[in-house]
């Protein structure tokens, strides 16, 4: 994916995951306006890739 092909005007950006670094980023960014339900989902079945 590329930036240019996602720039635009979006009406809510949703961070998913229980990391706090996207939720963080956006309030910082000004784009965080409320907490959504996925902020709080965790899975013990699912395996996490770190990419580097």
């Amino acid at each position: 994916m590329k930036l240019q092909d996602i720039k635009g005007t979006y009406d809510v950006i949703v961070s998913i995951g229980n990391a706090c670094n996207p939720a963080m980023e956006l309030k910082r960014l000004g784009l965080r306006s409320f907490s959504g339900p996925l902020d709080w989902s965790v899975s013990s079945s699912l395996k996490c890739k770190q990419v580097i």
